[in-house]
């Protein structure tokens, strides 16, 4: 039997408020009106973090258009 691990990133959605855990950083991201936009909104964080990670560079701010 294996051990379980943590996972790599993780979010969570508690009183309209986002929160990620990703490469050891915690970090709100805000407040959104459904869980379904929290999750969204945390696929981008991951997305755009890890791709900023394989270039090896931070990378210039995505500006996203929610409304």
């Amino acid at each position: 039997m294996s051990k379980a691990t943590k996972p790599a990133s993780s979010w969570s959605f508690d009183e309209g408020s986002l929160t990620v855990r990703h490469r050891g950083k915690t970090e709100s991201l805000g407040q959104y009106p459904t869980r379904d936009l929290a999750a969204k909104a945390a696929a981008l964080y991951f997305a755009k973090h890890d791709e900023e990670a394989a270039a090896g560079k931070d990378a210039p701010p995505v500006v996203n258009n929610l409304s």
